[in-house]
């Protein structure tokens, strides 16, 4: 009973997983997904951990490893431990749920977790057929959703068709084939077509060389076809929105655009990376030194090349373990297809994970939540020890139970700071949801009591530093002491040391200098500083702009001024796509001020003019909320 609670609770895990949108929308998702395998760590007990490593030594040891190589890089390699350190739970999630899963009955789990993804895949292809909605929910982004349909399905229809099942077993297939099939289309992912036709072709090898029943591939390999085959019958009917898009980014540009990513991240390698990397998920800090304004689409978060990125955030020692996954998982199913041994399970898993190591070449795969906990499932399932059930007896070996202790504790540790971060998060981004939030921030100076007493318990992180700089600012009234005036100033230069690639702190900074420059020594030089340090961080930020541009203008250089007028509205596509709401009322302030109006040099006023022109919506790939998510948010109304 334990047990089978134990693997549901797994299962909730990875449903939670498909709704966690990201560190600056719900990070306590991530918390609750992370809690789960760590809580049934020590639940299950060191017995079923020694005898995995007892019986599959090397998978074993190797998820152990990897977790320690994540430690490490965050603790000794990472440029920015604010930015890494939750993220990094994310790709931890594949080693941790692998480890956690193989020590319960792996394959059940993955079932039921194949299940809810067919429920999913049923919503997406009932909403395209009746609605003409483009699939990408509950995930954010549609070519992460075909990833997760595929993770699903191959691995079911290939152990069905390894087992005889009777005419009603095979209607059942086709159905679940097509509906997946379908959901993936109506993603209208290149790659989703690729995946099928591949199937299709798998299919039909394992008919040739395993002897699989003639009618049970015949008929999934139609139902592929089918699906096809109304995809393209829909195509003329999808939204406007959606084939706007498409047209807006034609296939040419967005492989420009991952060229011109990876020669940004290649760049960005030769300077700040090395044999440790730079700290995982870092790559979005680096981007917007080496971007090139031919590249505008995306949103500067992946290189779109998981073994790119994973080159320059985790160095040799991240990319290696995933090129010997990548190579084993080739070999193994390429002997497999051409064998006329039986399928085995593992074979049924590894495909899934072949494709998707193949996806992680054009996409990513490995930086997002639930796709990484299915990887880990399939991995599990695939290398499942046989009879693996709780015993009573005492373990003797003594290596398992040590390494079981330490990495038990170094779990609980961790996620005990990233519960601290979590909490942080929600006192100073005003997030509800988090509990004891709205008590902290409501109570008389909780706030800076939490941001000092959040510094006592992780030194390491600048955004309580940063929050007990603006909180004492607040403070300070129109009169402050020069007291009070010293230690914001103190506040202020130990958040941009704890956390120097933060432009934020560099702003907030600026302003405070700005604000007080005849009570602080030498505050116009340092004002100076950071607000080219801000510039330099991210040259799309429209705060640092606005108040470079207002310096030059104040100083009487309005050349200079014009200058980064024109340097912002080359980016005028990007701004336009992820910061709209900020840009738009900076363009109608452009365009009626002297600074442009009185321009002969640039031609300033038509320039602004076209930028304001070009509208592309925050949704711009097309996307639709789809109706089961419009109808919770409206509270079904």
């Amino acid at each position: 009973m334990r047990t089978t609670a134990s693997e549901a609770a797994l299962v909730g895990a990875f449903f939670v997983s498909c709704f966690f949108y990201g560190i600056g929308f719900n990070l306590i998702f991530l918390l609750g997904v992370v809690l789960i395998p760590v809580g049934l760590w020590w639940v299950m007990g060191p017995q079923r951990f020694c005898e995995v490593l007892s019986k599959r030594p090397w998978f074993g040891y190797t998820c152990v490893a990897t977790l320690f190589l994540i430690v490490l890089n965050h603790l000794f390699f990472s440029i920015s431990v604010d930015t890494s350190f939750a993220p990094s739970w994310i790709a931890a999630c594949l080693p941790l749920f692998a480890l956690v899963c193989v020590c319960y009955r792996p394959q059940r789990i993955f079932t039921a977790a194949a299940c809810l993804v067919f429920v999913f895949a049923s919503i997406s292809a009932i909403e395209f057929l009746a609605f003409d909605t483009r699939a990408h929910a509950p995930l954010f982004e549609p070519n992460n959703y075909v990833t997760l349909l595929y993770l699903a399905w191959l691995p079911w229809l290939i152990q069905r068709l390894g087992r005889a099942v009777e005419s009603s077993g095979v209607v059942f297939s086709c159905l679940v084939t097509f509906t997946v099939c379908i959901a993936m289309f109506a993603t209208h992912s290149r790659f989703a077509v690729a995946v099928a036709v591949g199937a299709a072709v798998l299919l039909l090898c394992l008919l040739v060389r395993k002897g699989l029943s003639k009618l049970h591939v015949g008929a999934c390999v139609g139902a592929i076809a089918a699906a096809l085959l109304v995809y393209w019958v829909m195509v003329p009917g999808v939204d406007a929105g959606t084939a706007a898009a498409q047209q807006a980014v034609p296939q040419s540009t967005a492989q420009q655009a991952r060229w011109l990513m990876i020669e940004a991240a290649w760049q960005a390698m030769l300077q700040y990376g090395g044999a440790g990397g730079i700290g995982l998920y870092n790559f979005a800090l680096l981007y917007p030194m080496f971007r090139s304004p031919l590249e505008q689409e995306t949103a500067g978060q992946f290189v779109h090349n998981d073994y790119v990125q994973l080159a320059l955030e985790g160095g040799v020692w991240f990319v290696l373990p995933v090129a010997v996954m990548a190579l084993y998982t080739a070999a193994y199913c390429l002997q497999q297809t051409f064998t006329k041994a039986p399928l085995t399970h593992r074979f049924a898993y590894l495909v899934a994970v072949g494709v998707a190591l193949c996806h992680a070449l054009v996409n990513f795969v490995f930086y997002i939540l639930p796709l990484v906990v299915m990887l880990g499932l399939l991995l599990a399932a695939a290398f499942a020890v046989p009879e693996c059930k709780q015993s009573h007896e005492r373990s003797g070996n003594r290596t398992g139970l040590g390494l079981y202790i330490m990495l038990g504790l170094g779990l609980v540790t961790n996620m005990g700071y990233l519960a601290l971060d979590v909490m942080t998060y929600g006192v100073f981004a005003e997030r509800s949801v988090v509990p004891f939030t709205q008590q902290i921030r409501q109570a008389e100076g909780g706030m800076l009591q939490y941001a000092r007493l959040a510094q006592r318990l992780n030194p390491q992180r600048g955004v309580p530093v940063l929050g007990e700089a603006r909180l004492l600012e607040a403070s300070a009234g129109d009169s402050p002491s020069d007291e009070l005036l010293a230690e914001i100033d103190n506040s202020y230069q130990r958040a941009v040391l704890t956390d120097p690639w933060n432009p934020s702190a560099f702003l907030a900074y600026y302003r405070f200098l700005a604000a007080h420059e005849s009570a602080r020594p030498g505050a116009a030089v340092r004002r100076q500083f950071l607000l080219q340090q801000a510039r330099a961080l991210d040259p799309l930020d429209l705060d640092a702009f606005s108040l470079d541009v207002d310096r030059a203008v104040a100083a009487g250089d309005l050349a200079a001024a014009r200058a980064e007028v024109v340097s912002l509205l080359q980016w005028c596509e990007a701004l336009h796509r992820l910061r709209s709401r900020e840009f738009a009322p900076l363009l109608q302030r452009l365009a009626t001020s002297r600074l442009v109006r009185q321009d002969q040099q640039f031609a300033l006023a038509t320039k602004v003019s076209e930028c304001a022109e070009v509208r592309t919506s925050l949704d711009g790939d097309g996307r639709q909320a789809t109706f089961l998510m419009r109808f919770l948010r409206d509270g079904g109304s």
